[in-house]
């Protein structure tokens, strides 16, 4: 079947050439989507065809996605819409759903986007990738590359989670850090230019048309709920999923609107940074477009997600991100502002998986208070520590990845008045002690980052 495409910007539609890089409008500077010219028979058709061919993943939904033909899968989509009775009832919502995104090979709901993004690249010629932003989206890239058999060279910013940058390297892909995630794209864009290889960006075509095939999922299963909440960081997720809806208006009636969840403070709380992105690409497009739709993008205070992840873990079982349980608080907190109806049905995306970084954990347990007590009844001894080691471990829960001279630099930008040679001897006890552990270099520099048991000697001697 032969579905015409072509880019275009979802504000001012001006149309665009595809030229296989990531674009933004010139004239709204918005990221462009790709239309398809296909009649209303051939969509509505295609969705309920597709829950035949769920095996083949987000691929169940081609021809509208922009290739030329179907990639791999490696069972990214049809995640499961749980109906979570229990959890409803606590927030105050009586037909409360959950589309489970975790449940993606990565945990992510960028799976979705990656699967098409690297056929496009392989479709292009392409033997190799770069790629940039946050941690989940270059950990996806990284698993799709390694099964493409494409060399990726991925860049994030430093303070990444340890088991995400694990899973890269284990991939084969090559990471780079930097202070932040616009350095990175800088980076990786300027490598990109110089060696003419493929660039992925989180505005990419490929990975804005994968994330909206969810929205398809909702439909196909026949659920129209009143209501779609949805995490927003840099506004990509929220931006596909708009224009999803957009493209079935004539072919399902009462579509939802969308609320998109967004954390007070910018979200610097820990696990939470993928919900804070210094200059969101999108945020002001998805204001406007969820407008349209009926909806808002409103903010939720961090302990509010963290109780939130309590109440999920206790009522479902499931234990997310926090990132991914934002639109969890966010039901809970229009529930209780009565902008949600207890009768209405609301389908919140959890967005990503439970992490596995203890203190992240520890966070949510203290913000829960039955298992916080149930963890103060634990009776168990703690370590001592230095002060000094005690705070290279702080430092490096913080940061994620530091190198021995950038510790150092740490300490004495904090009063902490040692050698650079002292410190290198805490570094190396510490490794020692199986506390912290090497992950990488920058340039000739040894990159630490703490283990399981670092966290848990540090959360033990707090």
């Amino acid at each position: 079947m032969e579905v015409r495409r072509a880019l275009y910007c979802p504000l001012c539609g001006r149309a665009y050439e595809d030229t296989g890089k990531p674009t933004r409008c010139e004239r709204c500077g918005s990221p462009l989507v790709v239309g398809y010219d296909a009649p209303t028979s051939t969509i509505r058709r295609l969705l309920w065809e597709s829950r035949l061919r769920f095996e083949r993943g987000v691929w169940s939904f081609f021809p509208l996605l922009p290739t030329r033909q179907p990639g791999l899968s490696l069972g990214e989509a049809w995640t499961p819409i749980l109906r979570a009775d229990r959890l409803g009832e606590r927030l105050g919502v009586r037909r409360f759903f959950l589309k489970n995104e975790a449940c993606n090979p990565t945990g992510c709901f960028i799976d979705r986007g990656s699967a098409v993004e690297l056929e496009r690249a392989v479709e292009a010629g392409a033997r190799s990738v770069v790629a940039a932003g946050l941690g989940d989206l270059v950990s996806s890239v990284a698993a799709y590359s390694a099964a493409y058999g494409v060399q990726a060279s991925v860049y994030t910013k430093r303070g990444v989670e340890a088991s995400k940058l694990y899973s890269i390297v284990l991939r084969g892909a090559s990471p780079t850090l930097s202070q932040s995630v616009e350095k990175a794209v800088e980076r990786a864009s300027r490598v990109a230019d110089a060696k003419a290889v493929h660039l992925i960006l989180p505005y990419s075509p490929g990975l804005l048309e994968g994330y909206r095939t969810l929205v398809y999922e909702i439909v196909s299963y026949g659920l129209t709920p009143d209501a779609l909440l949805v995490p927003v960081g840099d506004g990509l997720l929220a931006l596909s999923i708009c224009k999803a809806l957009s493209e079935l208006e004539d072919v399902v009636k009462d579509l939802p609107r969308v609320i998109g969840v967004r954390v007070e403070g910018g979200g610097s709380e820990v696990g939470l940074s993928e919900l804070v992105v210094e200059r969101p690409l999108a945020l002001d497009v998805v204001r406007r477009l969820v407008a349209k739709r009926g909806g808002a993008i409103i903010e939720v205070k961090p302990s509010r997600v963290y109780r939130a992840l309590g109440v999920l873990a206790s009522t479902t079982g499931i234990v997310a991100d926090p990132a991914g349980a934002a639109s969890v608080a966010a039901a809970w907190q229009l529930a209780e502002e009565g902008s949600i109806d207890r009768g209405e049905s609301v389908i919140a995306l959890v967005t990503g998986g439970g992490s596995r970084d203890p203190l992240l954990l520890l966070e949510a347990v203290r913000a829960w208070p039955e298992a916080s007590k149930a963890l103060m009844s634990l009776d168990e001894s703690v370590p001592v520590l230095s002060k000094a080691k005690r705070r290279i471990l702080e430092i490096l829960a913080e940061k994620g990845t530091m190198h021995t001279y950038a510790i150092w630099k740490q300490l004495l930008s904090e009063g902490i008045k040692l050698s650079l040679a002292t410190v290198h001897q805490h570094v190396k006890s510490l490794e020692a002690e199986g506390l912290i552990t090497q992950v990488g270099r920058e340039g000739k520099r040894i990159l630490y980052a703490l283990t399981t048991r670092g966290y848990e000697v540090l959360r033990q001697s707090q």
